[in-house]
């Protein structure tokens, strides 16, 4: 019996390490089975979302197609007539610079043969462009269509309203609906040679003196505080600002027998009593009195007139009388007063305008931001160099050549002189133009 209960604790203890291994190996399983779902969320084997900004490297660049046409096709570049279209490959894009050659997600050019974008005129002064692009590597291809009136495309027409017409047929035009056929007309090139010259720079160089004037500011330094007001400029900022209520000085008045209390604003200062006496009235009249001559009329004395009769002399009548008079008593008063004033302070922080003068020498006579003082120098330039010009038309390559450069190389560059047109015609023969194919 304790043989069989030993056999059974073996049993059971082989049985608990057999479950912990299987245990331990469904664990293994399980992390190698989720560590390429974890690694396959984060990178997409098509290649369609392994980084968004792949993703959106053929937007951009047929975008671009768009954009830079538009700012190709105006005025005199758009099709005249309603239903006719003017197309530019990508490949004349890139001859004319009116885009920079771009590649794909993979990395890889784009077909610019195939790539292309059209321009075609539509009724009421709109035009449609179609901006093509074709990506082999890449396996992408789409259209992208937008729409221009005639104020993006033509400002300097006017936009003046135009009866349209649409190309007049080749052939007399049939009473009944006639089949239109679109045809091409292919674009023009012509050749166009660049040059490069190119000069050999001995060990011993002409160096010119050149000079700029360098602007520069002293630090801003901040003053004391005034009263004066002074604007911002490029020498003087405002820094602070305070408000200060205040009263000003007295100021001592004119003398006045007005009597008026004392206040904030107003103060006796002097008081002056005056007794007078004043004229309250007069006498009655007094009876006639007589002088030889005419007495000299006042308050106090009237003529009456001259005798009418008299033997000899006539005598002047006249009449007087005597003021009655009371004493007075006058005060004066004279008062200091002064007025609510608000004061402004103001403190401010100027600096100088300190320019200076920067001198260097270059191998170049002409140097930009710089001004030649008409100083040279030789200087020693080591073993020496050839100095090449960039590729240039013929008269800026022989201009060269005057200045004492060599021929180096040429090249031949395609330059487009008339684009691809596309036009409705009622009939198949057109001189210089080729059937496309399609009709309506």
């Amino acid at each position: 019996m304790l043989y069989d209960e030993q056999k059974t604790e073996n049993r059971s203890k082989w049985v608990s390490i057999g479950i912990k291994t299987l245990l331990i190996l469904a664990f293994i399983f399980l992390l190698l089975w989720l560590v390429p779902v974890i690694s396959n969320k984060f990178s997409d084997n098509d290649g369609t979302n392994v980084d968004p900004l792949l993703a959106g490297i053929f937007n951009t660049n047929i975008k671009a197609m768009k954009d830079s046409s538009v700012d190709w096709f105006i005025n005199d570049k758009l099709p005249t007539q309603v239903d006719d279209s003017v197309r530019l490959t990508l490949r004349d894009m890139e001859d004319m610079k009116i885009i920079t050659p771009f590649v794909d997600k993979t990395g890889a050019s784009c077909d610019n043969k195939t790539s292309y974008v059209m321009v075609t005129k539509m009724p009421q002064n709109i035009y449609k462009f179609e901006a093509h692009l074709d990506c082999p590597s890449s396996g992408e291809k789409d259209t992208l269509v937008t729409f221009r009136g005639c104020t993006d495309l033509c400002p300097d027409r006017g936009c003046k309203k135009t009866e349209e017409t649409r190309q007049p047929a080749k052939t007399e035009r049939p009473a009944n609906r006639a089949t239109q056929y679109l045809m091409r007309k292919p674009a023009e090139y012509r050749n166009r040679t660049d040059w490069q010259a190119r000069k050999w720079i001995e060990g011993q160089v002409t160096e010119y003196e050149h000079t700029r004037t360098v602007t520069a500011w002293t630090p801003w330094v901040r003053g004391t505080e005034t009263t004066e007001f002074r604007p911002n400029s490029e020498t003087n900022r405002l820094v602070q600002r305070r408000t200060v209520e205040t009263m000003s000085p007295w100021v001592l008045g004119p003398e006045t027998t007005e009597v008026r209390p004392n206040t904030n604003t107003n103060r006796l200062s002097q008081t002056r009593t005056v007794t007078d006496n004043v004229i309250v009235g007069f006498t009655p009249w007094s009876a006639n009195l007589y002088w030889t001559s005419r007495p000299t009329e006042s308050n106090l004395l009237r003529v009456i007139g001259q005798q009418t009769t008299c033997d000899g002399q006539c005598l002047w009548i006249y009449q007087i009388r005597e003021a009655i008079f009371e004493q007075r008593v006058t005060r004066f008063f004279r008062y200091e007063t002064r007025q609510p004033v608000t004061e402004v302070f103001y403190i401010y922080e100027t600096r100088r305008r300190n320019d200076s003068t920067e001198t260097t020498w270059s191998t170049s006579r002409a140097l930009a931001g710089w001004t030649w003082t008409g100083r040279t120098r030789t200087v020693n330039a080591g073993s020496g160099r050839w100095l090449y010009t960039g590729w240039v038309d013929r008269a800026t390559y022989d201009a060269f050549l005057r200045q004492g450069y060599a021929h180096y190389r040429s090249r031949t560059v395609r330059v487009i002189t008339s684009p691809e047109l596309f036009r409705w015609f009622n009939t198949k023969n057109v001189k210089g133009w080729v059937f496309t194919g399609r009709t309506r």
